[in-house]
Protein backbone atom coordinates (compact mmCIF):
# COMPACT_ATOMS: atom_id res chain seq x y z
CA UNK A 1 0.00 0.00 0.00
CA UNK A 2 2.41 2.28 -1.09
CA UNK A 3 0.82 5.57 -0.80
CA UNK A 4 -2.81 4.89 -1.53
CA UNK A 5 -4.91 3.14 1.36
CA UNK A 6 -7.09 -0.04 0.39
CA UNK A 7 -10.97 0.74 0.78
CA UNK A 8 -12.42 -0.78 4.19
CA UNK A 9 -13.91 -3.65 3.85
CA UNK A 10 -16.73 -3.32 6.52
CA UNK A 11 -18.73 -6.15 5.48
CA UNK A 12 -15.94 -8.52 6.05
CA UNK A 13 -14.44 -6.80 8.87
CA UNK A 14 -17.51 -7.58 10.75
CA UNK A 15 -17.77 -11.21 9.51
CA UNK A 16 -14.30 -11.75 11.15
CA UNK A 17 -15.23 -9.81 14.22
CA UNK A 18 -18.75 -11.68 14.73
CA UNK A 19 -17.48 -14.85 13.92
CA UNK A 20 -13.55 -15.23 13.97
CA UNK A 21 -11.01 -15.70 17.05
CA UNK A 22 -9.08 -12.58 16.14
CA UNK A 23 -8.48 -9.24 18.04
CA UNK A 24 -9.45 -6.48 17.63
CA UNK A 25 -5.77 -5.46 17.27
CA UNK A 26 -5.54 -8.16 14.65
CA UNK A 27 -8.65 -7.57 12.62
CA UNK A 28 -7.89 -3.83 12.10
CA UNK A 29 -3.84 -4.14 10.94
CA UNK A 30 -5.60 -7.08 8.60
CA UNK A 31 -7.83 -4.73 7.06
CA UNK A 32 -5.35 -1.47 7.39
CA UNK A 33 -7.04 0.80 9.95
CA UNK A 34 -6.49 1.47 13.76
CA UNK A 35 -8.01 -0.65 16.75
CA UNK A 36 -10.08 2.03 18.01
CA UNK A 37 -11.55 2.98 14.14
CA UNK A 38 -12.62 -0.84 14.55
CA UNK A 39 -13.91 -0.24 18.31
CA UNK A 40 -16.29 2.49 16.95
CA UNK A 41 -17.25 0.69 14.18
CA UNK A 42 -18.48 -2.29 16.44
CA UNK A 43 -19.52 0.09 18.92
CA UNK A 44 -22.05 2.46 16.24
CA UNK A 45 -23.24 -0.90 14.45
CA UNK A 46 -24.06 -2.90 17.63
CA UNK A 47 -21.57 -6.06 16.30
CA UNK A 48 -21.73 -9.13 18.57
CA UNK A 49 -19.32 -11.44 18.97
CA UNK A 50 -19.62 -15.28 18.74
CA UNK A 51 -16.66 -16.24 20.67
CA UNK A 52 -13.72 -15.02 22.85
CA UNK A 53 -10.64 -13.94 20.84
CA UNK A 54 -7.94 -16.11 21.38
CA UNK A 55 -4.78 -14.77 23.02
CA UNK A 56 -1.62 -15.20 21.23
CA UNK A 57 1.83 -15.55 22.59
CA UNK A 58 3.87 -11.98 22.36
CA UNK A 59 7.15 -12.28 20.68
CA UNK A 60 9.79 -11.32 22.80
CA UNK A 61 11.90 -8.03 22.31
CA UNK A 62 14.85 -10.10 21.40
CA UNK A 63 12.63 -11.82 18.45
CA UNK A 64 11.12 -8.57 17.25
CA UNK A 65 14.92 -6.94 17.18
CA UNK A 66 16.08 -10.11 15.29
CA UNK A 67 13.18 -9.53 12.62
CA UNK A 68 13.83 -5.92 12.54
CA UNK A 69 17.68 -6.81 11.81
CA UNK A 70 16.80 -9.73 9.32
CA UNK A 71 14.39 -7.62 7.21
CA UNK A 72 17.25 -4.51 7.53
CA UNK A 73 20.13 -6.88 5.87
CA UNK A 74 17.81 -7.65 3.49
CA UNK A 75 17.23 -4.44 2.20
CA UNK A 76 20.36 -3.38 2.49
CA UNK A 77 21.77 -6.53 0.50
CA UNK A 78 19.48 -5.90 -2.34
CA UNK A 79 20.14 -2.17 -2.79
CA UNK A 80 23.52 -3.30 -2.80
CA UNK A 81 23.29 -5.56 -5.24
CA UNK A 82 21.49 -3.25 -7.50
CA UNK A 83 24.00 -0.63 -6.82
CA UNK A 84 26.53 -3.20 -8.01
CA UNK A 85 24.87 -3.85 -11.36
CA UNK A 86 24.57 -0.22 -12.38
CA UNK A 87 28.49 0.30 -11.46
CA UNK A 88 29.10 -2.85 -13.49
CA UNK A 89 27.52 -1.52 -16.63
CA UNK A 90 28.86 2.23 -16.05
CA UNK A 91 32.27 0.04 -16.13
CA UNK A 92 31.50 -1.65 -19.01
CA UNK A 93 30.42 1.67 -20.99
CA UNK A 94 33.79 3.26 -19.82
CA UNK A 95 35.68 0.23 -21.31
CA UNK A 96 33.66 0.43 -24.49
CA UNK A 97 33.79 3.90 -25.43
CA UNK A 98 37.47 3.67 -24.64
CA UNK A 99 38.08 0.91 -26.70
CA UNK A 100 36.18 2.12 -29.53
CA UNK A 101 37.74 5.77 -29.38
CA UNK A 102 41.66 4.21 -29.61
CA UNK A 103 40.26 1.67 -32.14
CA UNK A 104 39.41 4.50 -34.22
CA UNK A 105 42.14 6.53 -34.19
CA UNK A 106 44.09 3.73 -34.90
CA UNK A 107 46.23 4.90 -31.52
CA UNK A 108 45.76 1.52 -29.53
CA UNK A 109 48.86 -0.10 -28.11
CA UNK A 110 49.09 -3.80 -26.91
CA UNK A 111 49.55 -2.44 -23.25
CA UNK A 112 45.93 -0.66 -23.71
CA UNK A 113 44.30 -3.65 -24.86
CA UNK A 114 46.27 -5.70 -21.97
CA UNK A 115 44.90 -3.74 -19.80
CA UNK A 116 41.09 -3.17 -20.89
CA UNK A 117 41.18 -7.15 -21.15
CA UNK A 118 42.12 -7.19 -17.50
CA UNK A 119 39.75 -4.81 -16.46
CA UNK A 120 36.83 -6.41 -18.22
CA UNK A 121 37.79 -9.95 -17.05
CA UNK A 122 37.92 -8.48 -13.52
CA UNK A 123 34.51 -6.91 -14.11
CA UNK A 124 32.89 -10.27 -15.24
CA UNK A 125 34.49 -11.65 -12.00
CA UNK A 126 32.84 -9.14 -9.66
CA UNK A 127 29.63 -9.86 -12.13
CA UNK A 128 29.51 -13.42 -11.22
CA UNK A 129 30.06 -12.47 -7.52
CA UNK A 130 26.93 -10.11 -7.83
CA UNK A 131 24.50 -12.79 -9.29
CA UNK A 132 25.67 -15.48 -6.80
CA UNK A 133 24.47 -12.56 -4.02
CA UNK A 134 21.24 -11.54 -6.11
CA UNK A 135 20.03 -15.26 -6.05
CA UNK A 136 21.43 -15.72 -2.35
CA UNK A 137 19.01 -12.57 -1.68
CA UNK A 138 16.32 -13.68 -3.38
CA UNK A 139 16.31 -17.39 -2.21
CA UNK A 140 16.17 -15.56 1.53
CA UNK A 141 13.64 -12.98 0.49
CA UNK A 142 9.65 -13.06 1.37
CA UNK A 143 8.96 -9.73 -0.04
CA UNK A 144 10.01 -9.35 -3.99
CA UNK A 145 11.38 -5.53 -4.95
CA UNK A 146 13.50 -3.62 -2.77
CA UNK A 147 15.83 -0.40 -2.38
CA UNK A 148 17.15 -1.33 -5.63
CA UNK A 149 14.21 -2.31 -7.59
CA UNK A 150 16.27 -4.85 -9.27
CA UNK A 151 13.99 -7.74 -10.93
CA UNK A 152 14.92 -10.84 -12.32
CA UNK A 153 13.91 -9.67 -16.04
CA UNK A 154 16.53 -7.12 -14.83
CA UNK A 155 19.30 -9.41 -14.02
CA UNK A 156 18.47 -10.92 -17.40
CA UNK A 157 17.96 -8.26 -19.69
CA UNK A 158 22.07 -6.88 -18.09
CA UNK A 159 22.98 -10.53 -18.11
CA UNK A 160 22.13 -10.45 -22.64
CA UNK A 161 23.52 -7.01 -22.87
CA UNK A 162 26.50 -8.31 -21.23
CA UNK A 163 26.64 -11.24 -23.53
CA UNK A 164 26.25 -8.85 -26.77
CA UNK A 165 29.03 -6.64 -25.48
CA UNK A 166 31.29 -9.17 -25.41
CA UNK A 167 30.54 -10.51 -28.80
CA UNK A 168 30.97 -6.97 -29.97
CA UNK A 169 34.36 -6.53 -27.91
CA UNK A 170 35.84 -9.99 -29.34
CA UNK A 171 34.89 -8.64 -32.94
CA UNK A 172 36.56 -5.09 -32.53
CA UNK A 173 39.69 -6.39 -30.93
CA UNK A 174 40.19 -8.79 -33.68
CA UNK A 175 40.42 -5.89 -36.51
Amino acid sequence: MAGKRAAFDEARARNEYEHGYDSLAVIAARHGISRSTLLNRTKEGGWLRKHKPVKRPRRSQEEMRAERFERATRLLRQNIVGRLFVLIDQKLKEIEKRMQDQAASGTQSAADTERDARSFHLIMQVYGKVVELDEAARKNKTVRGGAAGMTKEDADRLRRELAQRIARLGGTQDD
